[in-house]
């Protein structure tokens, strides 16, 4: 027994090298620009593609350098989960995308009223039109912050490739008539890989 085990580690350290070796690495940014807003990346990843950013019911309320939403939830209890902001990567023919628990989605985000601590953002994905699933949920306020959710112990590559991601607010006060959440720097940090997918992040 101890001598198969001293025989399979060598193989062990080989595939903690090459799930260590896929995590970490920044996939695309939105950064937006002037207005109109720019909604794609700044630059496509090797062998994928991101679609624009893009929303669903809230409505752009553009202003110059950030992508600011109008129309958000003001229930302090229930997400609206009507109401998104949604960005979709897709691996090409021949590869997976491939997130590992060190991986995360992140971007800075403000109100324009601070309603004390039941202001929330939070990020959902899907992997091939599967479920979502919660990243986590953060508090946002009227100052700019980094806003950064990692992906769960269970996340998996995608079997096709294909990964979608929801961004929902709640709790979001008036200001003037509008309800506003300001972000910029949307980034997605992973990986694309070639070959069959399956390493998990509680490998790591």
């Amino acid at each position: 027994m101890k001598k198969a085990l001293l025989l399979l580690l060598p193989l062990a350290l080989m595939l903690m090298h090459t799930v260590t070796g896929y995590s970490q690495t920044l996939l695309g940014t939105y950064t937006f620009g002037l207005c109109p807003e720019t909604n794609t990346v700044t630059a496509q990843p090797a062998n994928g593609l991101f679609t624009a950013i893009t929303r669903t019911v809230v409505a752009s309320s553009c202003v110059s350098g950030f992508f600011r939403s109008d129309g958000w939830n003001n229930d302090a209890t229930v997400y609206d989960l009507t109401r998104y902001i949604t960005f979709t990567l897709t691996a090409n023919a021949g590869f997976t995308t491939n997130f590992t628990t060190s991986d995360y989605v992140t971007f800075i985000a403000k109100t324009l009223v601070d309603s004390g601590t039941v202001d929330k953002i939070r990020v959902d994905y899907s992997l091939d039109g599967a479920a979502y699933v919660t990243m986590g949920e953060l508090d946002i306020n009227t100052a700019f912050a980094a806003k950064t959710f990692y992906f769960p112990s269970n996340i998996q590559s995608a079997v096709t490739g294909n990964i979608q991601f929801r961004i929902y607010a709640k709790g979001i006060a008036l200001s003037g008539s509008q309800r506003l959440v300001n972000m910029d720097n949307v980034s997605l940090y992973g990986a694309i890989c070639s070959g069959s997918p399956g390493i998990t992040g509680s490998a790591i």
